[in-house]
């Protein structure tokens, strides 16, 4: 059974202990924060058995073997290198981190001390995914040429540092490794091209709603998002003989695949928690002994942090992060 040692009481832990519970091939024994009394209230709702006074004595702890990062964008590099540094296998948060440079020195790290390190980047592990890749690999649709993803994200502001630039905050970079990570899982590693745009409130403020425009190969790509409308999410994939349908693409458990208007197959697949299938692969991996994953590898990863970095410094100055 992997055990799992929790650095931050972030609002998404209670859904990734529920995962893990789900999964049963973990459990989570621990779990600290900068404030104690947050991380002790944490473990007290979600029967985590050990709090730890600060973020050194959990990454020391020899019953831990894996550190799972929900801190806030600006400390995922540094929080999972001391993990990373004291032996630990580590799984962080979306957006992995900032600069490319800064994943380039993780996956440094995790090579040269054999340790396991990955986004923790959910929507690749689902089985719609699985079941959307199957299709595609048939040639269900026929040769693709269109692919669409329309996100409305209302909740992302809740909290002012989500977007705030000086944190490492913006609608792009809170949610570009779910479209960017998908893509590459159903199409391949990389991108030819990457252009966007952005609208904010206030100058030099961060991107509340984007329009990202990719291409590979013969495949054109749009991804839009915007955080002031509460609407349906929408992934189309359209093929010269039909389309893939797929509703909230990111934590979906359904999928349509449809020829000239008609449903051909509708796949469905009962989903308590999106997060037990992450936690089942990155158990089965540590297990065996393997240090990554094939359908969320290193490069795909660093593709999209390069990708966000890129025009994050186009559209706010090529001192971002480190906007004063």
């Amino acid at each position: 059974m992997l055990k799992i040692g929790i650095k931050g009481a972030a609002k998404i832990v209670p859904r990734f202990v529920a995962g893990v519970k789900e999964s049963g091939q973990a459990e989570v024994i621990g779990i600290a924060a900068r404030n104690k009394e947050k991380a002790e209230k944490a473990a007290l709702d979600l029967g985590i058995p050990e709090v730890y006074d600060d973020y050194v004595s959990l990454v020391k702890a020899e019953e831990i073997d894996l550190i799972y990062i929900p801190l806030i964008n600006k400390q995922h590099y540094p929080k999972a290198k001391l993990a990373l540094e004291a032996g630990k296998n580590v799984l962080l948060e979306k957006p992995f981190t900032l600069t490319l440079k800064e994943s380039q020195e993780l996956f440094k790290i995790a090579n040269e001390k054999n340790l396991f390190l990955m986004e923790a980047q959910k929507s690749v592990f689902l089985p719609v995914m699985t079941k959307i890749k199957k299709w595609l690999d048939a040639n269900e649709i026929g040769k693709v040429s269109r692919l669409a993803i329309n996100d409305f994200r209302p909740h992302t502001n809740r909290e002012s540092w989500a977007l705030d630039i000086k944190e490492g905050g913006g609608a792009f970079i809170m949610h570009a490794s779910y479209p960017l990570s998908v893509l590459q899982f159903l199409f391949g590693t990389g991108f030819d091209e990457a252009k966007g745009i952005y609208w904010s409130r206030e100058e030099n403020k961060a991107d509340l709603d984007y329009e990202i425009l990719l291409k590979k190969a013969e495949i054109m790509i749009n991804i839009s998002l915007t955080t002031r409308l509460d609407k349906a999410n929408t992934f189309a994939i359209y093929g010269e003989k039909g389309e893939i349908s797929v509703p909230n693409y990111w934590k979906s458990n359904q999928a349509s695949l449809i020829r000239n208007g008609e449903m051909i197959e509708e796949f469905s697949h009962p989903m308590p928690s999106e997060f037990s299938y992450e936690i089942d692969e990155i158990a089965e991996l540590i297990n065996s002994g393997k240090k990554k994953s094939e359908k969320l590898s290193p490069e795909m990863t660093m593709t999209t942090v390069k990708i966000v970095e890129d025009l994050y410094q186009e559209w706010f100055g090529k001192d971002w992060p480190n906007i004063k």
